[in-house]
């Protein structure tokens, strides 16, 4: 007589209980190890995260029923210690610093001395951290040790539970492995990434779960530290026979303000039909900024865009952007007093790999010396706060300063970007009967952050009308924000012109005062000329370079926008291959 499917079910999954029947009690308690986590420190999406857990527990757990008794032993012990050690010591760092392990906290981790860590433990391990969530791994590991105590020889399930698990484990283990697919192949994308850049890519891909267990978060976070050290030991070796020539110093005053995340297109200066930057535009009446028409980012996400931008390396230069000098240092050593005030890179062990990835260049104690004669220390909820630390430094100000501001900018979330009492546009002004009421509301939401980031520009345009200065704007990327289309934030492998346009159209603007336009006529005259031309941002150097009038043997003209031979055919390489000015020739 033939099975029925129900039949054919229960016998599949009897087989597939075994190892469960086996290795019960491994299954239970990894299961609820990693049950906390998800649950009290992961931040992704919890419900299909607890799916992936219990495939990925039983996957475990059938391997390891497969070894012979002594290996299968070893295994589980390796599995229990790492389990408990990484989940506690994730959990405990959740609670006091409110973030889970990452490649900034392990190297805090392994430069902290004796003394160092002694103190912090004594700091950090009060009654109040044992009695917070870390004291129910304590709980699972309690009674983890008593149930050796009870040493149940066999575990029996009672026959009407059994029929049920029998009809149920089966189905339940194959949709929970579909459900897990995606995130599962995240995370093998996210192992295998070949370099930081690429790491941070792929990091910020769609996702469903993430690094949801501790255990990723740590193996992720130790092969960030490690690829990044290679960069950096390269970068301070190369750093330490960086040389410069005779600097003329032709502006005195540069200051570079580095936005975040801002589609040209939502900017009323380049025709946004709401008024989203009428402050910038009132200085373009004035004849004081001039707004370039054609600039792109050469990549959509931030380390990369600063690794081009802050390097004297460029798209289709031989070898690695980490071979090449500093910027920042060119100018310190030419005699510029080099300020950074930043909302993002500020040293914070919190960092996330994207800023992580971005910031090492930035914050690695030999590189930030070299770079830098002063800095901020903290951030804040608004980028209107990088005015008070700049007024704070103003006094160590010298005859020849640059000057760089790095806002917060428009970064995803964008209802968080400006103060709520700041709000000027609503879902009623926008048509757009495709979108939903959420995807409105972040729309108007973006624009708001627009409108007062461009208030925070004004502000610091004031602080230097009256010197002899510029001020260039360049955001490090763009953001698709619905412009004909449903999505937002950033798709981090664009293929259509309207992704590439979204993500890579940046605004890019120079404000020059009065007295600059009195005193340098002629250079004036070059900026506006060169308003039009196709530039990509990956050679802001050798524009800075020349504003500074430093000699370098890493000097091209023919990447410098206000020199007479500037290549104004060259092609603008995005993503490390998409021709640009071919993608935006489509339909």
């Amino acid at each position: 007589m033939p099975m029925t499917i129900v039949e054919r079910i229960k016998k599949i999954s009897a087989v597939l209980m075994k190892p469960l029947l086996k290795n019960s009690r491994f299954f239970i308690v990894m299961f609820c190890i990693g049950l906390l986590s998800v649950m009290v420190v992961h931040r992704g999406m919890r419900h299909i995260s607890v799916f992936e857990l219990f495939f990925e527990t039983y996957l475990l757990t059938a391997l390891v029923s497969c070894f012979p008794r002594w290996l299968s032993n070893i295994t589980k012990g390796v599995c229990y210690v790492l389990a408990y050690v990484l989940g506690i010591v994730d959990m405990f760092v959740f609670y006091r610093l409110d973030f889970p392990l990452g490649p900034a906290f392990l190297r805090l981790c392994l430069q902290t001395n004796k003394q160092e860590a002694s103190e912090a433990i004594q700091s950090y391990v009060t009654w109040d951290s044992i009695m917070s969530p870390v004291l129910l791994f304590l709980v699972i590991l309690a009674l983890h040790l008593l149930s050796y105590r009870i040493n149940i020889k066999e575990f029996r399930i009672p026959h009407k539970l059994n029929n049920v698990i029998l009809l149920c484990l089966a189905p339940l283990l194959l949709f929970s492995g579909a459900l897990s697919l995606k995130n599962e192949w995240f995370i093998v994308r996210n192992m295998l990434a070949y370099d930081g850049d690429d790491m941070e890519r792929q990091a910020q891909l769609p996702y469903d779960g993430g690094f949801y267990l501790p255990i990723y978060r740590f193996l992720y976070a130790s092969k960030a530290m490690n690829i990044d050290e290679l960069k950096i030991r390269r970068l301070i070796d190369n750093s330490s026979r960086v040389k410069v020539g005779r600097c003329a110093y032709t502006v005195p005053n540069i200051v570079l303000i580095v936005g975040e995340s801002y589609n040209r297109h939502h900017s009323s200066l380049y025709g946004y039909p709401l008024k989203t930057t009428p402050l910038q535009e009132e200085l373009a009446k004035k004849d004081e900024l001039i707004a370039f028409t054609n600039v792109i980012s050469p990549a959509n996400n931030t380390s990369q865009s600063f690794h081009l931008a802050f390097s004297l390396y460029a798209t289709g230069c031989e070898g690695q952007w980490e071979s090449y000098p500093l910027l920042l240092q060119l100018f310190k050593q030419s005699g510029y007093n080099v300020t950074f005030i930043t909302n993002q890179y500020v040293n914070d062990i919190k960092a996330v790999i994207w800023d992580y990835n971005g910031s090492r260049f930035m914050n690695t104690p030999e590189l930030s010396e070299r770079q830098f004669s002063h800095r901020n220390t903290k951030k804040h909820p608004y980028d209107m706060g990088l005015l008070e630390d700049y007024d704070s430094l103003k006094r160590f100000e010298t005859d020849h300063n640059l000057t760089v501001f790095h806002t917060y900018g428009l970064h995803f979330m964008y209802d968080v970007r400006y103060p709520k009492d700041q709000r000027r546009f609503y879902p009623r002004h926008y048509k757009r009967p495709d979108l939903s009421e959420f995807d409105v509301d972040n729309l108007s939401h973006y624009d708001n952050a627009v409108l007062y980031n461009d208030k925070v520009l004004a502000e610091i345009v004031k602080r230097f009308a009256d010197r002899d200065a510029v001020v260039i704007f360049m955001p490090d990327h763009g953001e698709m924000v619905y412009d004909n289309c449903d999505q937002y934030a950033r798709n981090l492998n664009p293929k259509t012109r309207n992704e590439i346009t979204q993500q890579f159209d940046i605004p890019f603007w120079i404000w020059c005062s009065p007295m600059f336009k009195e005193q340098h006529e002629e250079l004036f005259e070059k900026i506006k000329k060169a308003r039009d031309l196709p530039f990509m941002t990956d050679n802001l150097d050798q524009l800075l370079v020349f504003l500074g009038g430093i000699s370098t043997e890493y000097y091209r003209p023919e990447d410098n926008p206000l020199s007479e031979k500037y290549d104004k055919k060259r092609k603008r390489i995005i993503m490390d291959g998409i021709d640009y000015d071919k993608i935006i020739k489509q339909p």
